[in-house]
C-alpha cells in the first residue's frame, strides 16, 4: 500500500509537470509563430520599399537610357557612362575640325597675301626707279650746248651714234650721251622715232 500510494503521488506530479511543459511548449510555439509573422511582415515592408525606390529611380532616369539599359542587359549607370564617352568623343572631333578649318583658312590667306606682295613688288620697284630718275633729272644741271647746232643736225648725229652702237635709243641714254636735260632728250627721241618712220625726210636732210 505504501508503494501504491507513492506511485499515485508520483504519477500526479509527473502529470502536472507534463502539463506544465506542454503549456510552455505551446507558449513557445505561439511566440515562434508571432516572430515568424513579424519577420514576414518586415520582409514584405522591405520589398515594398525597394519596389518604390526602383519606381522612383526609373521615373527619375532618362527613359531612353532606361530602355537601352533594359535592352542591353546592363545598368542605367553604365549606359550613362557610355553615352558620356560618346558625346565627349563627338565634341573633341568637332573641336579638331574647327581648328583644321581655321588653320586652313589662315594658310590660304597667308599664301594669297604673299602672292599679292610678290606681284606688287615689281610695280613698286619700277615706280621707285621712275621717281628716282625724275629726281635725278630734276637735280641734274642743264649743260649749255652749241647755239649754232640745229635740231636736225643733232638728230642726225644722234642717229649716227645709235647706228654706231654708242648708245641705245632711250631717253636716259640720249640724255647721258648728249648731256642734255630730260625734256630735250625726250624731244630728240621723238624726232629720232619720226625719222625712222619717214626715211625720205632723213635723206632730204
Amino acid at each position: 500500500m505504501i508503494d501504491a500510494r507513492h506511485c499515485k503521488a508520483g504519477c500526479a506530479a509527473m502529470d502536472a509537470k507534463r502539463i506544465a511543459l506542454v503549456a510552455q511548449l505551446d507558449a513557445f510555439s505561439v511566440e515562434a509563430a508571432e516572430a515568424k509573422r513579424r519577420e514576414v511582415a518586415e520582409d514584405r515592408h522591405i520589398e515594398q520599399v525597394d519596389r518604390s525606390i526602383a519606381v522612383r529611380d526609373s521615373a527619375r532616369d532618362d527613359p531612353v537610357t532606361a530602355r537601352l539599359a533594359r535592352q542591353m542587359g546592363v545598368t542605367a549607370v553604365k549606359v550613362d557612362l557610355l553615352l558620356a564617352l560618346v558625346f565627349a568623343a563627338v565634341l573633341e572631333g568637332l573641336a579638331c575640325l574647327c581648328w583644321y578649318v581655321a588653320l586652313s583658312a589662315r594658310t590660304a590667306l597667308a599664301t594669297s597675301t604673299t602672292a599679292a606682295v610678290e606681284e606688287f613688288a615689281p610695280t613698286v620697284t619700277e615706280s621707285q626707279a621712275a621717281v628716282a630718275e625724275g629726281h635725278e633729272c630734276a637735280h641734274e644741271p642743264v649743260v649749255q650746248h652749241d647755239t649754232n647746232a640745229t635740231p636736225d643736225s643733232t638728230v642726225a648725229r644722234l642717229r649716227r651714234d645709235i647706228a654706231a652702237g654708242l648708245l641705245r635709243p632711250t631717253v636716259k641714254e640720249i640724255r647721258r650721251h648728249l648731256r642734255c636735260g630730260q625734256a630735250t632728250a625726250t624731244t630728240l627721241r621723238q624726232q629720232f622715232e619720226a625719222l625712222k618712220k619717214s626715211p625720205d625726210t632723213l635723206l632730204s636732210s
